[in-house]
C-alpha cells in the first residue's frame, strides 16, 4: 500500500518558510493589476461561489467506495450540495489566458460530516512540487496586466507568463508553461462553459485513486457506462 505523506520537522519548517513567499505575491498582484486595489489570495480567488450541485452516484461502486461516506447509490433522487468555481491564478483575467480552472463541491454525508472533492480541469497538477508552484505564482503577478480578450492579448499573456517562469523556476519553466497553457486550451476553442474536473489522490478505505470526470472526453455528448465512471456532478 501507498504511503501517506509525512514530513520531518525540517521539512515542515522549509514548507512554512516557502508559504511565507506567497504574501510577496500578493503585493506583487495590487502593484501590477489595475482592478486589484488590496491584497487577495495568490490562487483560487472567489470567482463563482455558493452554486447548486447535484451528484449523481451509480448504482453499483467498486468495493472501495461502496457505501463509504457519500458514495451510496441516489438513483432518479440526487445528493445536492455547494460549488464553487474559480480561476487557477490569482487575478482577474480573459478566461482565454493560460491558467488552470479550480472546482470545489462539498455535500453532506448522512452522519453529518462534510466531504470536500478539491479538482481542476485536468488529470495532472500544473506543477510537480510546492517550490515549482510558488514559481509559478510569482510569474503570474509578474504578468498581470489586465489583458482583455483577443488573440493578440492571449498570445501576450503566455509570453509574460513564460517569461516570468523562466526566472522563477528555471530548468523547470518549459513544462510548467506547457502544462498551463494545455489546460486552457478547451476554454482557448470552445464555444460553451463546458468542462470536465479532476480529484487529487484520495484515499478510500485502504486503496489510493484518483476520480475521474464522468466524460474524459472534449466531445459533449452524454457520458456513457463503464467500470471507471462512478459518480457525475451536475
Amino acid at each position: 500500500m501507498a504511503q501517506r505523506y509525512s514530513p520531518t520537522p525540517d521539512e515542515r519548517r522549509a514548507l512554512e518558510r516557502l508559504a511565507e513567499e506567497v504574501a510577496g505575491v500578493q503585493q506583487t498582484l495590487v502593484a501590477n493589476h489595475p482592478q486589484l486595489a488590496q491584497p487577495d489570495r495568490g490562487a483560487h480567488q472567489p470567482q463563482l461561489g455558493a452554486g447548486k450541485v447535484l451528484l449523481h452516484v451509480n448504482d453499483a461502486l467498486p468495493p472501495e467506495l461502496a457505501g463509504l461516506g457519500i458514495f451510496k447509490p441516489t438513483g432518479a433522487t440526487p445528493r445536492i450540495g455547494i460549488g464553487r468555481m474559480s480561476n487557477g491564478l490569482g487575478c482577474p483575467h480573459a478566461e482565454t489566458d493560460a491558467d488552470f480552472l479550480g472546482l470545489m463541491v462539498a455535500f453532506r454525508a448522512p452522519d453529518g460530516r462534510r466531504v470536500d472533492f478539491i479538482t481542476i480541469n485536468d488529470p495532472g497538477a500544473p506543477t510537480d512540487t510546492p517550490q515549482e508552484f510558488v514559481a509559478l505564482l510569482k510569474a503570474t503577478a509578474d504578468a498581470a496586466v489586465g489583458g482583455g480578450p483577443g488573440l493578440v492579448n492571449m498570445f501576450a499573456s503566455q509570453a509574460r507568463l513564460i517569461a516570468g517562469l523562466v526566472r522563477h523556476a528555471g530548468l523547470g519553466a518549459p513544462a510548467i508553461a506547457t502544462q498551463v497553457i494545455r489546460q486552457t486550451a478547451r476554454t482557448q476553442h470552445s464555444s460553451t462553459a463546458y468542462q470536465s474536473y479532476w480529484t487529487g489522490v484520495v484515499r478510500a478505505r485502504q486503496v489510493f485513486m484518483k476520480l475521474p470526470p464522468a466524460n474524459c472526453g472534449a466531445s459533449l455528448r452524454p457520458a456513457r457506462s463503464g467500470r471507471w465512471q462512478l459518480a457525475q456532478f451536475a
